[in-house]
């Protein structure tokens, strides 16, 4: 459940993104939807494959409630996506230009149409990291990794883990 709140709300706010774009000049559903894709693919090269490669480890240390060796994981995965995801969505927002011109701008796909997306890419840019980091924060928090009725000291690891990865 929490997987899916955490997905819903990234969809729902593209939703809302396309919905708005749709109403304005030609060609800005497009150049929203040619950024949202180039934003994707830093996440998917590096958030999605680390959060697939983690998530085993982070259920089989949740069985076994080794919460320390958990949070450690945890840690090193958020900070592995920080480490890649930043300079991705600070060379973005830098490169955008050249990026869209270089994979994009051919045919009607004229250099106005290259700063639209490029306008629309700079913003996504700057929520890449926190998009990045749902694909591991999700999982971690499935309702199968911890329990519903749980104690208010045994609830505290996983409220250290969450504080812990801002360290």
């Amino acid at each position: 459940l929490p997987r899916i709140a955490g997905l819903a709300t990234v969809q729902l706010n593209f939703l809302v993104n396309t919905i708005l774009a749709s109403r304005l000049s030609e060609g800005s559903l497009a150049a929203l939807n040619y950024a949202w894709l180039l934003m994707l693919l830093p996440q998917g090269i590096v958030a999605q494959a680390v959060a697939t490669a983690a998530f085993p480890t982070f259920s089989e240390l949740a069985a076994r409630q080794e919460y320390p060796a958990l949070r450690r994981i945890f840690s090193a995965s958020l900070r592995l996506i920080w480490y890649w995801t930043l300079p991705a969505a600070i060379g973005l927002i830098l490169f955008g230009e050249p990026l869209v011109r270089l994979l994009l701008e051919r045919g009607r796909f004229t250099p106005a149409s290259t700063q639209a997306v490029v306008w629309s890419l700079q913003f996504y840019a700057l929520g890449l990291l926190a998009h990045a980091m749902v694909e591991i924060l999700a999982p971690l928090f499935m309702p199968s990794m911890i329990p519903r009725r749980r104690s208010r000291s045994e609830r505290r690891p996983c409220c250290s883990m969450s504080c812990s990865a801002c360290s």
